[in-house]
């Protein structure tokens, strides 16, 4: 598909519906509830997964049940930026091959880690740009009344 993506509507519905375009009344609406902490992640992830956790709550409807996949993937992508930028620290970002100096193989895991993290953060509202969209009002009273268990 082309284009801008669709706002979700939790989103739309935080920010007082600022187009004045219906509300869709059809949309699937999985309960708005913390996903749990996979046990696959790495330390560095399981703390990261609580720091985020713990400051979307004061967002209510942002996560559901099936936001778990997304946030996992955003921080073991932090972990994995966090070990190669570490890596990078102690040993530096080149190696001498003969009389050449070549690139380490934790440059490029660091900026392709570092290029994930980014597009996840951007999904669920973990960047300065992305939390511009969102005002935080009492908008969600319009998803109690639909139903939805807001966090």
């Amino acid at each position: 598909m082309n284009g801008r993506k669709p706002t979700p509507t939790a989103i739309r519905v935080l920010e007082g519906n600022r187009g004045h375009r219906p509300i869709p009344q059809h949309e699937p609406r999985p309960r708005a509830i913390v996903p749990r902490c996979p046990d696959w992640l790495s330390p560095t992830a399981k703390r990261h997964w609580r720091l985020l956790v713990a400051e979307f709550a004061y967002i209510p409807g942002l996560l559901t049940a099936l936001d778990g996949g997304v946030l996992a993937g955003l921080c073991e992508s932090f972990a994995q930026w966090r070990e190669a930028t570490e890596f990078l620290h102690k040993h530096g970002p080149v190696y001498r091959e003969g009389p050449r100096l070549r690139p380490t193989p934790h440059v490029k895991l660091a900026r392709d880690a570092f290029a994930a993290y980014l597009r996840c953060c951007s999904e669920v509202g973990a960047t300065p740009a992305s939390r511009t969209r969102i005002a935080t009002t009492d908008a969600g009273a319009e998803w109690d009344e639909a139903g939805l268990d807001v966090v």
